[in-house]
C-alpha cells in the first residue's frame, strides 16, 4: 500500500494535490473488502427467519376480559407443553387446596419415583418432606419435576390417576385437544396441546382460583434457607406482567405463557416454539406490545399517553415508546441449540 504518512511539511502545488489524492484511493481500496464483508452479513440477517416463520412456532394473544383473539398462528396445532403442564398440576393443588383436601403448611412425603425425576427438580431426597406451599413456589419459580411428582401422589395416590384428573379436568374446561401423561411436562408423545388450551387454562386459573394467583408473578423463593430463582424474566421486563409459566424440552422449544393486567385491559399470550430463551422472551414482548396497541386502535382500550407501554431499559435495553408496526412486533430470532431438560 502507498506509504501516507506525512513527512515534514508537504509542498504546496500539484505536486501535493496528487500525493493526497493517492493517499486517498488507497483508503477506499482498504475499506472496500469490509464493506463486502458487511454487506454480506446484513443480507443474512436480513434473510433470517423470525420466530413466526418456524414450523414449530405457535403464537396466540387474547383479550382475557372479552376473549377477543387479538393475534393468533398455528394456534390450534398440535404442540408438546413441556412445563406448561405444571400450570394443569397447580389448577388440581388450588383444586385440593379450596376443598381442605390440602392445606398450605401440610407436609408432603417425598417418594423414591419423585426423588428420582430428572432436572429441572429441587433434589429432594426419598422420605424427605416438603410443605405445600414450598411445593407450589418450587413448581411455578423452578418448574421442580420432583415436587410435580410429589404434589400427584398425595393427592391422586399415584402419578397415573393424577394424569388422568388432569385430561378429565382439560375437557371440563374446553381444553379440547390437551391430553396429559406425566405431572411434570417432561416428553412424551402423547402428552400434547395447543397454545389455545394453555391460554384458556391460563384465564381458568386467573377466573376460578383467584385467591392463588399472585403466586405465578414470583421471581424467587426462599427453601431451607436458600434462594432459588426462576427464569421467567418476562415477568420483570413487562408493566402489568402478573404471570405465568415457561416450559422448556428439546422436541418442544422454548414455550412461555404470560397474562398482563392493566387498567386499559387484560392480555393473555402464549409463544411455543421459540428457538432460545431469549427469542422467545423478544417475541413476547412484542405480542404483548402489539395486543394492547391492537386493543387501543380498535377502541377496547382507553388508553392515555401515560399509560403507553415502556420495556424497563436496564433489564432488556429496549424501550417501546414509539408505534410498532405489526411487521416489527412480530419479528424474532434466536439460536436454534437446545438444552436437554425441562423448565
Amino acid at each position: 500500500m502507498y506509504n501516507c504518512r506525512a513527512k515534514k511539511a508537504i509542498g504546496q502545488g500539484q505536486a501535493g494535490k496528487n500525493f493526497f489524492l493517492i493517499c486517498a484511493i488507497s483508503l477506499i481500496l482498504a475499506i472496500i473488502p469490509f464493506q463486502e464483508s458487511a454487506g454480506v452479513m446484513d443480507v443474512s440477517v436480513a434473510k433470517r427467519e423470525s420466530i413466526a416463520d418456524l414450523p414449530q412456532y405457535s403464537g396466540l394473544v387474547i383479550n382475557a376480559r372479552t376473549g377477543e383473539v387479538l393475534y393468533s398462528k398455528n394456534a390450534t396445532h398440535s404442540r408438546y407443553p413441556a412445563s406448561l403442564t405444571k400450570m394443569m398440576s397447580l389448577y388440581l393443588i388450588f383444586d385440593a387446596l379450596r376443598n381442605g383436601d390440602l392445606t398450605l403448611q401440610q407436609k408432603m412425603k417425598v417418594s423414591k419415583l419423585a426423588s428420582e425425576q430428572l432436572p429441572s427438580k429441587l433434589g429432594l431426597k426419598a422420605r424427605s418432606f416438603i410443605n405445600v406451599q414450598n411445593g407450589i413456589d418450587a413448581l411455578i419459580v423452578k418448574s421442580a419435576n420432583d415436587v410435580a411428582y410429589v404434589f400427584a401422589e398425595v393427592i391422586a395416590g399415584s402419578a397415573q390417576n393424577f394424569t388422568a384428573m388432569m385430561t378429565a379436568k382439560a375437557r371440563k374446561l374446553g381444553m379440547t385437544h390437551t391430553r396429559f401423561r406425566n405431572p411434570s411436562g417432561w416428553y412424551d408423545p402423547n402428552q400434547t396441546t395447543t397454545a389455545y388450551d394453555m391460554a384458556k387454562l391460563a384465564m381458568a386459573l386467573r377466573a376460578h382460583h383467584g385467591k392463588y394467583y399472585h403466586l405465578f408473578k414470583k421471581t424467587s423463593f426462599v427453601f431451607r434457607g436458600k434462594v432459588i430463582k426462576g427464569h421467567n424474566k418476562v415477568l420483570q421486563m413487562y408493566r402489568g406482567a402478573d404471570g405465568i409459566k415457561t416450559g422448556f424440552v428439546g422436541e418442544s422449544g422454548f414455550n412461555l405463557v404470560t397474562s398482563t393486567n392493566r387498567p386499559e385491559g387484560q392480555l393473555v399470550a402464549v409463544v411455543m416454539g421459540a428457538p432460545s430463551l431469549d427469542s422467545r422472551d423478544r417475541h413476547m414482548l412484542k405480542l404483548l406490545e402489539y395486543g394492547y396497541r391492537k386493543m387501543k386502535n380498535s377502541g377496547h382500550a382507553p388508553v392515555s399517553e401515560a399509560a403507553e407501554y415502556k420495556v424497563n431499559r436496564r433489564k432488556t435495553n429496549m424501550l417501546f415508546a414509539k408505534k410498532v408496526s405489526v411487521f416489527s412486533a412480530l419479528e424474532g430470532g434466536g439460536s436454534a441449540k437446545y438444552r436437554a431438560s425441562n423448565g
